[in-house]
């Protein structure tokens, strides 16, 4: 979740969004990973013949296997949390086509939601919109980036979707993004 644009994001918030393990996520990973270390153990105390097809695709396996989710626990079993209501943290990314910059900008400074309609397909789109959302709908933030050759740049401020708006938003948000899940 932590690419260098949300980091504007995040950091624009500090105050109220924080980073945390997720001690789920991190024991699984622990106990797939000593599961990894115990298959390449094991194979290695069973199969006594060492120059085996078996042996070989055994050892391979449990080593591949213990260094995936020794990767996944020390960089994946973080989150971030909104700190008033201890909710996690989503995000979001959505392309516009490069002439509804302007129309994108405006909508989300007035709380209109209409925009929305007009994503875009492709994720070569000239326009991304980064969005934070807390589960409980609680927070809500966003920044506008446009591309320019071989970057996106902020095309807007971070922008904290206010009260009133933020349930409609983020209902809006969260059904685009089923939408291109499905």
């Amino acid at each position: 979740m932590e690419t260098q644009n949300n980091q504007t994001i995040l950091s624009a918030h500090s105050k109220v969004l924080y980073k945390q393990i997720n001690y789920r996520k991190a024991s699984v990973s622990f106990l797939l990973l000593l599961m990894g270390v115990s298959i390449a153990f094991m194979a290695s105390s069973i199969i006594k013949d060492t120059k085996s097809a078996l042996y070989m695709t055994v050892v391979v396996l449990g080593i591949a296997m213990a260094l995936f989710f020794l990767f996944k626990m020390l960089f994946f079993s973080r989150e971030f949390m909104y700190a008033p209501t201890q909710s996690e943290i989503k995000d979001f990314t959505l392309y516009f086509n490069p002439e509804e910059l302007q129309n994108l900008i405006n909508s989300i400074e007035t709380g209109s939601i209409a925009i929305f309609k007009k994503i875009s397909d492709s994720t070569n789109s000239g326009v991304r919109l980064d969005i934070l959302l807390s589960d409980d709908h609680q927070f809500a933030a966003c920044q506008i980036y446009k591309y320019v050759p071989y970057n996106y740049e902020a095309a807007s401020d971070v922008y904290t979707i206010n009260e009133n708006a933020r349930e409609k938003f983020c209902k809006c948000i969260k059904e685009l993004g089923n939408n291109k899940t499905k």
